[in-house]
């Protein structure tokens, strides 16, 4: 199952100027939470976003009954943090009420993205429903749960894109264990307006990824076969709920994609592997806010290391892609590429170093216009002997001019 990808939506006011690569650097690691290193909470499944002022955090952990080997009361919990990384909230604050008995009981990774000034978090409940919550700017929890999908069989984790009108979560809806994809649309209040089939008695199709330009959405996910070859599928959606299907998409086999868009165009990337799994290779290719695709799709980065959980993030008019290699061991690393509004690699995949290392769960996002957060689920020093407890950790990278 792939709970472990990178949050794949972003805010497109927040870009991050990684102009040169090779002066990325880390600025500064923390803790997300309040917690002590040495309490004994579980912390988990983070993902981020930022409105341009400030950023959003959400995890889960069992402080309300905490466990070890990953039991307890699991509920989401949210921070807030400037671009350079410091809170600007003393202690963390609850998003959602019903708990999780395990860590991996129905919950997969959340999502969260910026509605406007504001944020909007949806996460998978242990009964298989889709639920969000507003968060609004100065960290107010809005009371009203939203019910993105009541169907009690929707599965992995949801994707959100946001417009200046209102917001789209794509979701995936599992009966007679073939994967559909389902869109929520909501209005900018966080209401719900209509909910609209996207991929319907397909060829299994899972793993959905959402961004926006300008008023319409696109929405790209796979279709799975029998022998767990995945095509890369795509459509359009407009704010009234009009699905156009993008069968000029490129038929690529894909291990997985993920897409943004830079207020004019989506950049989609995705990664594909040799028959034998001894080579794999990331690719890429604009479409413009109608969908179509401009122009052959270009190799991006290649080796026998697998191009992990890669990211899309809006650079200006340009593009960076981000993602790790050896993702889950201790010597995992991260990558920084930039890419030009056309789609073609500006230099050579970039190594940043960190003492804290990029193994984990996570996600990245933009922060402000020149720092990126990345927040990762990090095993403890004494994970094995302290029964499997984790930190979620944050990094600023900044890219200097």
């Amino acid at each position: 199952m792939h709970l472990t990808h990178w949050l794949p939506v972003l805010c497109a006011s927040a870009m991050v100027c990684f102009t040169n690569p090779t002066q990325a650097a880390v600025e500064r690691s923390f803790l997300i939470s309040e917690h002590a290193e040495a309490d004994g909470v579980d912390e988990a499944t983070p993902a981020a976003a930022s409105n341009g002022r400030n950023c959003l955090v959400v995890w889960k952990d069992n402080r309300s009954a905490p466990q070890p080997y990953h039991r307890g009361q699991y509920l989401l919990y949210g921070r807030r943090f400037d671009p350079a990384g410091n809170a600007l909230d003393a202690t963390s604050f609850p998003i959602q009420k019903e708990p999780f008995i395990w860590n991996n009981e129905g919950l997969t990774l959340p999502a969260v993205a910026a509605m406007g000034s504001n944020y909007l978090v949806v996460w998978l409940t242990r009964f298989r429903q889709v639920e969000g919550r507003r968060v609004l700017s100065d960290g107010t929890v809005k009371t009203n749960q939203i019910e993105i999908a009541r169907t009690g069989t929707a599965s992995g984790q949801p994707a959100i894109a946001s417009t200046r009108r209102g917001s789209l979560v794509a979701w995936t809806d599992r009966v007679n264990n073939n994967g559909d994809i389902y869109a929520t649309l909501l209005d900018r209040r966080g209401e719900v307006t209509r909910v609209v089939p996207v991929a319907v008695d397909s060829a299994n199709a899972q793993f959905p990824v959402a961004a926006s330009v300008g008023q319409n959405y696109v929405v790209l996910w796979r279709e799975l076969s029998p022998v767990s070859e995945a095509v890369i599928k795509a459509a359009l959606v407009t704010p009234v709920g009009e699905v156009r299907r993008l069968d000029q998409f490129p038929a690529s086999l894909a291990s997985c994609v993920t897409v943004a868009g830079n207020g004019r165009n989506y950049f989609v990337a995705w990664q594909t592997a040799s028959p034998g799994f001894d080579s794999f290779q990331l690719n890429g290719c604009v479409l413009n806010s109608r969908g179509k695709v401009m122009g052959p799709a270009s190799p991006l980065a290649a080796g026998p290391q697998q191009q992990a959980l890669p990211v899309v993030l809006p650079s200006g008019r340009d593009f960076t892609i981000l993602w790790r290699e050896n993702p889950y061991v201790t010597e995992a690393m991260l990558y920084a590429l930039p890419v030009s509004a056309h789609g073609i690699a500006k230099g050579a995949p970039s190594p940043i170093a960190s003492e804290c290392g990029w193994n984990g769960y996570g996600a990245p996002t933009a922060v402000g216009r020149s720092n990126v957060l990345v927040v990762l689920e990090q095993k403890s020093p004494d994970y094995y002997d302290n029964g499997y407890l984790s930190r979620v950790r944050g990094s600023v990278m900044t890219a200097k001019p």
